[in-house]
């Protein structure tokens, strides 16, 4: 409860910067670390109140990841140890006698926040050593299974809390793996341990996870397609398809007078799919931001999110699916045009969460875009990955993630 009200405190605060707000977060969140404490330096207690410990920290890593007032990673490094120590994937014994059910929403809860601080948090994720890794393997047995009982997980797939499939999260996790080890390398001035077969083993897998959809490639809805709420039902649904829920469809009138529906999860999806090739071509192949390959997919993303065209101002909580994707895809933005709806993109953001965090990562793109544009043709030729995204002691300082 004393987590629930720090978190609330701090919402609070975020929108009024009020300091009695502050003040009531500092307060609650002391409460809550104390209380934390006393169940871990007890391992009875511990082993009985693992599932609402791993709980409570997850909620916590969540909330202070928006701001500066408190340092998430110790949050989430806690989570993982937790689910490392005490839950481990490979003793069976110890996961039948806990709830399946929470161990498996904090996995994935876990997993989703590790991907967003891995992908887009100038000091990586938590995760750093082959040990880890394994130990928090995302496609643990079952898991799927608790997943779609909880409503979280489409039968086809379609994990409601990543915004992508589960086939395609674990590629993600592979290429996590491999940047941080790309990260690792340049900080011990070494040469990097990634291999031909790395890659191609990871394009393979992001090729065959990337042939999903549940209406369209490009999240457009056809008029002729069943789901397209103007046909009049005239087109029947087939027996195998799982129905959507209502917020997963949306309408956009667009500023040129036309209007599409969209859905949300086929985009995306998409969108994913293209940051990860983005990430293989940049992160492990170092290609340079300007290769015709990587501003294919720069664009083609870009202007796939039609939302960032309409003629009213969309406000929809699906938005923050494509944080990690569009962070990716802005940091290699090279052209003014597209530079313009990733800003806006992110202030469409401004609503549902921390408006500074917004700005942070607005100015964390603008400084790496003018550092890019002060290079010579030459330098921008030779700029890779572990150039453009150098880390500044500012960034640092405010290691901010999401929302």
């Amino acid at each position: 409860m004393a987590a629930i009200m720090a978190c609330g405190a701090l919402e609070a605060h975020i929108k009024s910067r009020d300091p009695k707000d502050e003040a009531s977060y500092c307060s609650y969140l002391s409460t809550s670390m104390q209380l934390l404490s006393s169940v871990l330096s007890d391992e009875k207690k511990l082993r009985e109140n693992i599932e609402p410990m791993i709980l409570t920290v997850l909620l916590l890593t969540s909330y202070t990841a928006i701001s500066n007032l408190q340092k998430w990673r110790p949050h989430l490094r806690a989570a993982q140890e937790l689910l490392t120590n005490y839950v481990p994937i490979n003793d069976h014994s110890k996961q039948s006698k806990r709830n399946s059910y929470v161990i498996a929403f904090c996995r994935a809860w876990f997993f989703s926040m590790e991907i967003l601080a891995a992908l887009s948090s100038p000091m990586g994720g938590t995760l750093q050593t082959d040990k880890e890794f394994n130990n928090m393997i995302f496609d643990l047995p079952n898991l799927d299974f608790y997943l779609k009982k909880l409503h979280l997980m489409r039968k086809d797939g379609y994990n409601l809390m990543l915004g992508h499939t589960t086939e395609l999260a674990v590629v993600f996790q592979k290429l996590v793996k491999l940047v941080s080890k790309m990260r690792q390398s340049k900080k011990e001035k070494r040469a990097p341990e990634t291999t031909p077969s790395d890659v191609s083993e990871l394009i393979a897998g992001l090729h065959k996870a990337s042939q999903f959809q549940i209406i369209s490639k490009n999240g457009i809805i056809p008029k002729t397609h069943f789901l397209h709420p103007e046909n009049g039902g005239s087109v029947k649904p087939p027996l195998y398809f799982e129905p959507l829920s209502s917020e997963a469809i949306i309408k956009i009138a667009l500023k040129d007078g036309k209007v599409e529906y969209l859905c949300w999860y086929d985009l995306s999806f998409r969108c994913a799919v293209n940051a990860a090739y983005v990430m293989v071509f940049c992160a492990l192949c170092q290609f340079p931001p300007n290769h015709f390959m990587v501003q294919s997919l720069v664009k083609e993303t870009l202007q796939s999110l039609i939302f960032l065209d309409s003629a009213t101002e969309i406000n929809a909580y699906e938005l923050m699916m494509f944080m990690v994707p569009i962070h990716i895809i802005g940091s290699n933005c090279i052209d003014q045009e597209d530079r313009d709806r990733v800003i806006n993109y992110y202030r469409l953001l401004d609503p549902f969460g921390n408006a500074g965090a917004s700005d942070f990562k607005q100015n964390f793109l603008a400084r790496k875009w003018k550092k890019y544009d002060n290079k010579t043709d030459k330098d921008k030729d030779q700029d890779v990955y572990g150039d453009f995204y150098d880390v500044d002691e500012d960034e640092v300082q405010a290691d901010i993630i999401s929302y």
